[in-house]
């Protein structure tokens, strides 16, 4: 249940389009349940989270084209099963089903190995002007 039990399409997925665990879910869902449509508020509700912060999720799915949205003024979402990351997703919701705290802690990490990453660019600086 380690990091290797992920193929590297779905870790690439996560870090290029998941920013938190409730996007995650949101996505989630609507995948397994692709045949119906709902609003933002079934949605909260069937996840018992914040209506607006689902929305806020539902925008940043249907913005990679993962959505389908039956009307702006009054949108239902649907999962479009013909998106450019249908493979992705499929693996990714085998992979949370099986390892699912894998999953969660590879979305955690994200920003934690970007300010990593960029603590690192400053202590080479600083290494580099001690010598």
């Amino acid at each position: 249940m380690a990091e290797k039990d992920i193929p590297d399409e779905v870790k690439k997925f996560i870090f290029l389009n998941i920013n938190s665990l409730e996007q995650l879910e949101v996505l989630l869902f609507l995948h397994k349940y692709s045949e119906n449509k709902y609003s933002s508020a079934e949605i909260a509700q069937e996840l018992r989270t914040n209506p607006g912060s689902t929305e806020e999720k539902l925008k940043e799915i249907y913005s990679l084209g993962i959505l389908n949205i039956t009307d702006k003024t009054n949108p239902f979402y649907q999962y479009n099963q013909a998106n450019k990351y249908i493979v992705e997703i499929n693996m990714l919701a085998k992979a949370y089903r099986d390892y699912k705290h894998t999953v969660i802690t590879l979305i955690f990490s994200k920003p934690l190995d970007n300010i990593r990453s960029f603590a690192d660019a400053f202590k080479l600086k600083k290494d580099e002007t001690d010598g």
